[in-house]
């Protein structure tokens, strides 16, 4: 991404990985294909942007938690190549 990690936390998903914004949806449909993911146990490939908005491939494997709650997504990032 061309950053640092401090500077990615915290960020919304659909502003790193183009392949979850699907449109218009709301917050709750990508928080259910997110939870759809992590029942597949394994990695996904995603086109990403980085911070010059240049894109590139990206491998993601994503774990789901609770706190206070509210879901928390985990997101564990590989370049394909790295696999």
């Amino acid at each position: 991404f061309s950053t640092v990690a401090e500077e990615l936390e915290g960020r919304p998903l659909r502003t790193l990985l183009l392949d979850v914004s699907h449109g218009n949806n709301p917050a709750s449909y990508l928080s259910r294909y997110l939870a759809y993911l992590c029942t597949q146990y394994n990695w996904h490939r995603f086109r990403a942007i980085d911070r010059q908005g240049l894109t590139f491939q990206l491998e993601v494997s994503i774990a789901k938690f609770e706190v206070d709650g509210l879901p928390l997504f985990l997101l564990r990032l590989r370049h394909p190549q790295d696999a």
